[in-house]
């Protein structure tokens, strides 16, 4: 398995925190080929403040397009879907 890169130190932890811990970055893989063609990417990027059951739509996050530590635009960064730490229809459904 190779070595994932990160566009900072800061989303790296973000991002390896279990999802019971806050706040934490979720990388969702999505299925809809919609977000494909409009962003070229099926990953999305939300800042959740951590649950412990199944991911749900209803918890609260906020979507992010830019990491909020180091600026980077995270669709032209993070483009690898080993990236994603949630994934429609396997980590949750809607």
């Amino acid at each position: 398995m190779k070595e994932l890169k990160y566009c900072c130190e800061e989303f790296k932890w973000r991002v390896s925190l279990r999802k019971e811990e806050h706040p934490n970055i979720r990388i969702i893989k999505t299925t809809d080929l919609r977000y494909g063609k409009e962003f070229n990417s099926r990953l999305r990027f939300a800042i959740t403040e951590g649950y412990n059951e199944k991911y749900l739509f209803n918890s609260l996050l906020m979507i992010i397009e830019y990491c909020p530590f180091c600026g980077k635009k995270l669709s032209r960064f993070y483009k690898d879907d080993a990236y994603a730490n949630e994934i429609e229809g396997v980590t949750f459904d809607y």
